[in-house]
């Protein structure tokens, strides 16, 4: 009786020794999920995505995230919206601090380059101002 028990007991922390935990996102990925919810019209997640709104009153994140939609129907007007986001370059800072380089892709099929400064807050990368 003892043999079977060992061995399941073995088994089970066997599985959780070799359990991988999910990957997360690299600065630069993480930099694309955020634009690419800008492009999605997902404005609450994207600006939720920025350092310290986690904070700030719901009156005040409310008018952040109209401004934004704001932005984004005027570049939907002028250039016929936001297409893709990709991720070029990512150059780390001395204060840890990530800034990522990416092409936008608007609908006009003109480019522009954009830089995003990504910090780790909490375990996660959050877009700073």
């Amino acid at each position: 009786m003892r043999k079977p028990l060992l061995f399941l007991a073995a088994t089970f922390l066997l599985l959780i020794a070799c359990k991988k935990e999910p990957t997360a996102l690299s600065p630069s990925q993480q930099a694309e999920a955020y634009y690419n919810m800008l492009a999605k019209g997902d404005y609450r997640n994207f600006v939720m995505g920025t350092y310290g709104t986690d904070s700030i009153p719901e009156a005040y994140l409310l008018e952040r995230i109209d401004l934004l939609a704001y932005h984004v129907h005027t570049q939907q007007q002028r250039r016929g919206g936001y297409v893709r986001f990709e991720a070029l370059e990512d150059v780390l800072l001395p204060d840890s601090t990530h800034i990522i380089y990416l092409d936008v892709l608007f609908g006009d099929s003109t480019h522009e380059r954009i830089s995003c400064p990504l910090v780790q807050h909490n375990g996660r990368w959050l877009m700073r101002n």
